[in-house]
């Protein structure tokens, strides 16, 4: 799926190293998610079609800090075929809900390349707000980029909720 979406996915991610659609590559990369998962780094989330078990996409809470901060920066993709249809949305909600109860949140960050009108719309439908804007920010696809910057706070996301 992955491989299907490369075109997609490319502008939006950081570079794919060339093995990186290979069964080796995801089987270190599982180990990786496995690890960060048990130090409290980071959760991987895989999103799946409900009728057809099929993987559609991945969500990511990375960087998880703890102390004073407690937070995290939110990292998604989806298949394109299923793009458009509010699942990321969905997908969205439930890891909010994980974030800001059983993972014990009180922040989650996201960025997106200005491009990425989508993404902004999402985030926002999702109650983020947006907080600034930083030059090359990340690096994507092999060139530093700039982003715009976002973020929901557990208070507003309960106050959202009611």
């Amino acid at each position: 799926m992955r491989a299907r979406n490369k075109a997609l996915l490319q502008p939006f991610e950081p570079l794919w190293p060339e093995n990186c659609l290979s069964e080796d590559f995801y089987r270190r990369r599982l180990l990786r998610q496995y690890q960060n998962w048990q130090a409290d780094l980071s959760r991987s989330f895989l999103i799946v079609d409900f009728e057809s078990s099929a993987l559609i996409g991945g969500m990511n809470i990375n960087n998880i800090a703890r102390g004073a901060s407690q937070s995290g920066s939110l990292g998604y993709w989806l298949d394109r075929a299923v793009q458009g249809q509010g699942l990321m949305h969905d997908a969205l909600e439930v890891t909010l809900e994980y974030a800001f109860g059983p993972l014990g949140l009180h922040r989650v960050h996201a960025a997106c390349i200005p491009e990425n009108t989508r993404s902004q719309k999402c985030l926002e439908r999702a109650g983020f707000v947006r907080e600034g804007f930083a030059e090359r920010y990340i690096e994507i696809n092999g060139s530093w980029r700039d982003h715009i910057l976002y973020g929901l706070h557990q208070e507003k996301y309960e106050a959202d909720a009611l």
